[in-house]
């Protein structure tokens, strides 16, 4: 029975080293590695958070950003799954925000994330109480949106419609020249159970936790942004953008033939860190998981431009706002490649607001 007494000595050993490991970082190196949310398939390809759950964030996506989160962001998802308080189908008076992590905004409590920095604007600057209808998901693309805007949208009274989508949709591109099929296999997101997910869970030791996660991500420089990390055996050509543009274009247009002619769109031009004159923040772009090199970014990201640009022209109810020229490149505004910090996201939100109002 001896090795019965020492695994429980080894145990209590390990337990102690990791309490004591978390009193002595939590004091000195405070890092909280955020909670492991939940999500459910409902019937469409990328599936929803559970309702009701409590959220807590972190430092932000990019742990090794030299500007970090002074507060950690805590808030609660509604009754459907998505942020802010529950909605009322019967309210008048709708904004609907359609976009992936960026405009969720993950790390960051409501009145911090640009969609509600958007409509809190618009009430104290033309007194009209807008409900926040923030339809975003981590992952969600323009792929997503018609089918969203159906299932669920469909239910609201919609007077403007804000896309903020650019750098999810151009991952398809690699993904369908892996697969041409692959819109017609995509599989339903639905959370797992894993060791990880039970300690977030549990709450126990999240500065360690955190701090491994720093070093995991300095020393390995990986992580897994989403199921397109594939290898597709050869490289991406100026025929593949093209057609994966076209493609995404039709999203756009399924939004506008799916909605009532009275109905106001705004199609925000996704900011990103990457900069075509400077090469300084280069390192942050995740080019890995698109499979595309910086000068056939660049030139997918104006053909995407363009193209909202055509459909505003082609649609007097559409309108464009560039947020790419709007905040500035820098690691103080982005946390990463494209998510945005506490102060773009002020940026982001007031200037939506200002363009909204001009138009009107």
């Amino acid at each position: 029975m001896n090795w019965i007494k020492n695994f429980s000595v080894f145990i209590v050993a390990l337990f102690s080293a990791a309490l004591i490991a978390e009193g002595v970082l939590s004091y000195f190196k405070p890092v909280n590695l955020r909670n492991d949310p939940k999500w459910v398939a409902d019937g469409y390809t990328r599936g929803h958070y559970k309702p009701n759950q409590k959220i807590v964030g972190s430092v932000g996506h990019n742990v090794l950003n030299p500007y970090p989160r002074d507060e950690f962001a805590e808030y609660s998802l509604n009754k459907y799954g998505y942020r802010g308080e529950n909605w009322d189908i019967n309210y008048s008076n709708n904004i609907a925000f359609f976009g992936g992590s960026s405009t969720f905004s993950f790390h960051d409590n409501d009145d911090r994330a640009w969609p509600f920095v958007t409509t809190t604007c618009l009430k104290e600057v033309d007194n009209i109480n807008y409900q926040n209808l923030n339809f975003s998901h981590p992952g969600y693309s323009s792929f997503d949106a018609p089918h969203l805007l159906l299932q669920k949208g469909a239910y609201f009274k919609i007077d403007w419609l804000i896309t903020y989508h650019l750098w999810n949709d151009i991952k398809f591109i690699k993904a369908l020249v892996n697969d041409p099929d692959f819109l017609f296999n995509t599989q339903p997101a639905v959370s797992t159970t894993s060791l990880k997910s039970i300690i977030l869970d549990l709450g126990i030791f999240p500065n360690l936790l955190g701090n491994m996660n720093v070093v995991y991500k300095r020393f390995l420089k990986s992580s897994q942004e989403s199921f397109y990390d594939n290898d597709i055996g050869r490289k991406i050509l100026k025929e593949d953008v093209e057609l994966g543009i076209a493609r995404i274009k039709r999203n756009y247009l399924a939004l506008i033939k799916l909605s009532p002619p009275d109905r106001n769109f705004l199609f925000v031009k996704q900011g990103l860190l990457l900069d075509r004159d400077n090469d300084s923040f280069d390192s942050e772009i995740r080019f890995d998981a698109i499979g595309l090199t910086k000068r056939q970014f660049l030139s997918a990201q104006e053909k995407y431009y363009s193209m909202l640009d055509e459909i505003a022209l082609e649609y007097p109810n559409v309108h464009v706002f560039n947020a790419d020229e709007v905040i500035p490149k820098d690691l103080e505004m982005y946390e990463d490649h494209v998510h945005l910090n506490v102060k773009a996201q002020n940026l982001l939100g007031k200037g939506v607001c200002e363009h909204l109002l001009k138009i009107k």
